[in-house]
């Protein structure tokens, strides 16, 4: 009777035990999926299980994304699943803005000021901007670090790829990867943009020094006689990469430009017609196209231009490039800013940029190996 008994109040004591394990098991999950959203805020939210249809069952890795939104003006309870496989990855606030800030190295100080004294020093792109998030179901998609990851072993972007070899690891905040992804696109914006003007400088250069040809001129005789020039020829006036798009939209002014080639030096009537509907054209076309003509370009490359009496040398153009760029900051301000790429943006990560500003800021140059020639 003793062992009956005994037996009997371990399997009561086993049972209350079990009983009481689920109770507090039930209690301890319900807790543990109930969340709670601030006012005016967005949640972003990792989970596991997903339901497709009539199946539910894990989703495939990096799992189901899915926003919690609270428009309201007090607390939002809503229940995710239960750890590990449901987690509140992010919370923002519906309609805040976000400062964001990085560096991207340029070129060495000794290119600038000539002094190998400052071969030493880097001088580095500062940019600050501001983050309005405008689409969270792209941010949070588009910008998700876990995607990333398997993304680096499986298909990797030239940005992901960059990182790697950069040696910096995948952000695991959304906001970081997009600041790293904003320096990878500066940086590419950056290359294409001082090629363009590099370009631009030596094509001025080489147009000046065929305007003075055979000339003998004082400074000031020297400008007036290139802005001739141009008024004479005033597709020149326009960016190299603008003609020929110009000439591609239109065949008949190309038609009407090798017309006034072949007779310039004609003086009759039906000529000076020609020159005044062609410079009448390209005097609309650059109103038109504010971007195909810089009247900043032209002076700078004049100034400069008059400095040479045999065309530059490539590391030259380097030079007079990088001075240009760093007297005017607003090139560089544009590149985050412009409409194209306010509109890629958008697209892809439901974002805006405003308030982008560029400082000139200095570093050693051993710690930026990266750094432009």
């Amino acid at each position: 009777m003793g062992w009956k008994k005994f037996l009997s109040n371990l399997g009561n004591w086993v049972v209350n035990f079990l009983v009481l394990s689920v109770f507090i098991f039930s209690f301890a999950l319900i807790f543990l999926c109930h969340q709670s959203l601030p006012p005016k805020s967005v949640g972003i939210i990792r989970e596991v299980w997903s339901k497709e249809g009539a199946l539910f069952g894990p989703s495939s890795i990096p799992f189901r994304i899915r926003l919690v939104t609270n428009d309201t003006e007090k607390p939002l309870s809503f229940s995710i699943q239960p750890p590990p496989f449901g987690v509140v990855e992010e919370v923002f606030p519906i309609e805040a803005t976000f400062p964001v800030s990085f560096d991207v190295p340029l070129w060495r100080k000794d290119k600038i000021t000539g002094n190998p004294n400052d071969g030493s020093l880097t001088y580095l792109g500062h940019v600050e901007s501001t983050v309005q998030v405008l689409d969270f179901q792209k941010f949070a998609r588009n910008l998700d670090p876990q995607a990333f990851k398997v993304a680096l072993q499986i298909n990797p972007s030239p940005f992901l790829t960059s990182l790697e070899k950069s040696g910096k690891p995948i952000p695991d905040r959304r906001l970081d990867l997009l600041k790293e992804m904003l320096r990878f696109d500066f940086s590419r914006e950056v290359l294409t943009r001082l090629g363009q003007i590099s370009q631009s400088i030596d094509f001025k250069i080489y147009l000046i020094q065929k305007a003075l040809t055979g000339k003998t001129l004082s400074a000031s005789e020297q400008k007036i006689q290139v802005w001739k020039y141009l008024e004479n020829y005033p597709w020149y006036k326009l960016e190299p990469q603008e003609i020929g798009k110009m000439l591609q939209e239109n065949n008949q002014i190309l038609e009407k430009i090798t017309e006034y080639l072949k007779k310039e030096s004609a003086t009759d009537q039906a000529t000076k017609a020609l020159k005044t509907e062609i410079q009448d054209y390209f005097s609309h076309y650059i109103e038109k196209n504010p971007q195909s003509y810089s009247q900043e370009l032209w002076e700078y490359s004049l100034k400069k231009g008059l400095s040479f009496s045999r065309p530059p040398s490539p590391d030259e153009i380097r030079v007079l490039t990088y001075a240009y760029v760093q007297d005017h900051l607003r090139v560089l301000e544009e590149l985050l800013q412009n409409e194209e790429y306010q509109k890629t943006t958008l697209e892809r990560y439901g974002i805006r940029l405003q308030d982008t500003k560029v400082q000139i800021t200095e570093d050693l140059f051993s710690r930026y190996p990266e750094t432009l020639p």
